[in-house]
């Protein structure tokens, strides 16, 4: 690159972030300290190693957040927790859109994105210093990423052609209509006290609780390609976990999340009181419940939340792309690639399933998704995206970081760690195809059950480990809430099981599905939290028509020798706690 192509190239992009500094109506000083670093840095900061790249990109990404925290045991206050925090993340590329440092690793480099903590008050100069100095050491670990790369490619023989490592996308500008005031988020907290009580009733149940978290979150994010957003968002989380225990000493386990974008949409509370009611209800049955006394395989039936359950973990999470680093020793450790990638058109499901992703919806049948969001964290608008239809993989989530075909992001990247990004749906909308009513797909499991010469069925409504709120694809072992089903329509609850040999051609199994859809909001990663990322899950019940189940496999701790103090003792008056 000569020395006039790359006046042209950094004057351009001046020019760019000038344009949209300019058009900023409102006073912000974090916004001006922000813009006047960028340029700054874009008109001085230059490698003077010869054949060392130019900077092309640069981002600053701050997420301002306020948060309050409660946790409360049977009817009392437990901890309290009231803060808040102000991050700079600063990105920046070396080289071109083709060949940039980014999806490399070894050599002891390193392409995480630069961190840095702001003055929660709006200091102009210190803001601007803390850009400075981020940037400088970003830059200079990235001068030596893109170094090595460009090493590693030379001495490295590929047949294939590479991906670039960059997406070129339009200039896109969000500002936030709604502010959401720091009040209203201590007499949200407040929800838990009334939650927790109803656990003095049940002595029972051996352990709960139950945490309120509640924060307002501003996300300001401005890059040298135009790109302006200004979010504000809340995130209001009321979670109850309980444990108690069987007669064998296996720990029961469940849990109860009511999650919103807003406050004021979170259900009213005797909604909340019923849901966590069912919960108490359910862990007592299932403290008596019979163990299913040898491994089942037959037709099993994923009735509500647990159809949802079932298919984010076996099937949503797996249709992201994903680029394996290129390294610079090539017997060095990579990443899996996606094996989702290299079936594009290929049935991964049933024929009766089609997935579609839609950000931009923000309600269904009159409900409030979670999972819509006008921006994702590449700056780049969320599309609307068929993924699966009538079985057959049509596409993935796609980021910024090209890889295969999958050549343009479609604004699902929200989250990134490490230098990389992750394609994370926001609502899934798993629409049945040919499906049938709740009366007809009793019947067709009734004639699995003749099929198969089986005295009785398995029905499961509600799959409960850590994997059903962080979204780890590796959970779904326990099943808490299943039932053995006979042709009578008796029902007899069981113990906890275990699902077993669960394949990729597992969802292809599915023999029918309802016409009737289940609402299911959940998170994925980063716990329930302000920074846990919300998902909404609409999916029909269906049957697979053959799978296995077993009782959950180990031994447990004796259960307590001694009552718990309530079953012996009144509960104590809220006056006298």
């Amino acid at each position: 690159m000569n020395i006039f192509q790359r006046i042209t190239i950094a004057t351009t992009i001046f020019l760019v972030v000038f344009a949209w500094g300019q058009e900023e109506q409102k006073s912000d000083i974090l916004v001006q300290a922000l813009q006047d670093e960028m340029q700054r840095t874009l008109s001085k900061l230059k490698d003077e190693e010869e054949n060392s790249g130019e900077i092309y990109f640069v981002s600053y990404r701050v997420v301002d957040t306020r948060f309050v925290s409660k946790n409360y045991e049977l009817g009392g206050a437990l901890t309290s927790r009231r803060g808040g925090d102000r991050f700079l993340e600063v990105d920046l590329r070396i080289g071109s859109y083709e060949v940039d440092q980014s999806n490399f690793s070894g050599g002891g480099v390193s392409n995480s994105i630069g961190q840095g903590r702001l003055p929660l008050e709006d200091d102009y100069d210190e803001i601007r210093r803390i850009a400075w100095r981020v940037t400088d050491e970003v830059f200079k670990s990235r001068i030596n990423a893109y170094a090595q790369k460009q090493t590693a490619l030379a001495n490295q023989s590929s047949t294939e052609e590479r991906d670039p490592d960059f997406t070129k996308e339009e200039p896109f500008e969000y500002r936030s209509e709604h502010d959401f005031e720091d009040e209203q988020l201590a007499n949200f907290t407040a929800t838990g006290k009334d939650l927790s009580a109803l656990f003095l009733d049940a002595a029972d149940i051996y352990s709960s609780r139950v945490t309120t978290t509640a924060g307002n979150r501003r996300t300001l994010f401005l890059n040298s390609e135009g790109t302006f957003v200004d979010l504000e968002e809340q995130r209001c989380v009321v979670l109850t976990t309980a444990m108690t225990q069987n007669e064998n000493g296996q720990e029961l386990r469940d849990f109860r999340a009511h999650i919103a974008i807003d406050c004021s949409e979170l259900p009213n509370m005797e909604t909340m009181k019923s849901d966590v009611q069912g919960m108490i209800s359910s862990l007592q049955a299932m403290r008596l419940a019979s163990d299913l006394e040898e491994v089942y395989f037959g037709p099993i039936m994923f009735e509500g939340q647990a159809a949802a359950q079932f298919l984010k973990t076996y099937l949503v999470t797996k249709l992201a792309a994903n680029r394996p680093p290129l390294t610079a020793n090539p017997s060095q450790f990579r990443p899996n690639r996606n094996s989702f990638m290299d079936r594009i058109g290929a049935r991964i499901a049933s024929r009766q399933i089609n997935v579609v992703n839609d950000p931009t919806l923000t309600e269904y049948r009159g409900r409030r998704l979670i999972g819509s969001y006008p921006v994702d964290l590449e700056g780049v608008p969320p599309q609307r995206t068929l993924l699966v239809e009538q079985g057959r993989l049509q596409t993935m989530l796609t980021t910024r970081t090209p890889v295969d075909d999958f050549r343009k992001s479609n604004g699902s990247t929200r989250l990134m760690f490490g230098g990389g990004t992750t394609g994370i749906p926001g609502n899934v909308l798993i629409e049945p195809e040919g499906g049938l009513s709740a009366e007809e797909l009793k019947e067709e499991f009734w004639q699995l059950l003749v099929d198969f010469n089986v005295d009785f069925g398995v029905v499961v409504r509600q799959i409960s480990s850590p994997s059903a709120i962080s979204g780890s694809s590796r959970g779904l072992a326990t099943v808490m809430e299943a039932y053995k089903v006979y042709p009578d329509g008796t029902e007899e609850i069981l113990a906890p099981v275990e699902i077993l040999d669960i394949t990729d051609r597992t969802l292809r199994d599915i023999v029918a599905v309802s016409e009737d859809v289940s609402h299911f909001d959940t998170t994925y990663y980063n716990g329930t939290g302000i920074n846990a990322i919300p998902v909404s899950i609409i999916a029909p019940s269906f049957i697979i028509e053959e799978l296995g189940v077993r009782k959950v496999q180990g031994s447990g701790t004796l259960p307590p020798v001694v009552p718990h103090p309530y079953a012996e003792t009144p509960a104590i008056e809220d006056s006298e706690r």
